[in-house]
């Protein structure tokens, strides 16, 4: 009787002494080949929204814009880059939309940062 006194007293003082609590398993990494987050705020993925707004305007004649604000950015690991960016844009006729564009830059050997493109851009 007194060792499960004892064990009793154990358990519900565990909290105040200190016991290790179990803690959460590690999120798991990546998928191969799937898109991993990149900070909205690093310069190279500003450059790379307005590369995308820039081109995405003059191939569509009348559709001018300007970057209003990248709000995510992600890179997918292929022969190259690909940077899938979220950002909100202002139209020519100051209208506030958000877009979606996908900028690939091939490996330095294959042409290197000149040689980007924009893959694909979609209004959400």
């Amino acid at each position: 009787k007194s060792w499960s006194c004892l064990l009793t007293a154990l358990l519900l003082l565990r909290p105040f002494l200190g016991g290790a609590e179990p803690s959460a398993p590690p999120a798991p990494p990546p998928a191969p080949g799937g898109y991993q987050k990149v900070a909205a705020t690093d310069r190279k993925m500003l450059e790379l929204a307005e590369f995308a707004v820039a081109q995405a305007g003059s191939q569509q004649a009348g559709e001018a814009r300007q970057l209003a604000t990248l709000e995510s950015a992600e890179m997918q690991v292929v022969a190259g880059t690909n940077y899938r960016l979220r950002m909100l844009v202002t139209t020519v006729r100051g209208d506030k939309r958000r877009a979606e564009a996908v900028v690939h830059l091939p490996l330095p050997y294959a042409g290197g940062a000149k040689a980007r493109r924009l893959l694909s851009w979609k209004w959400l």
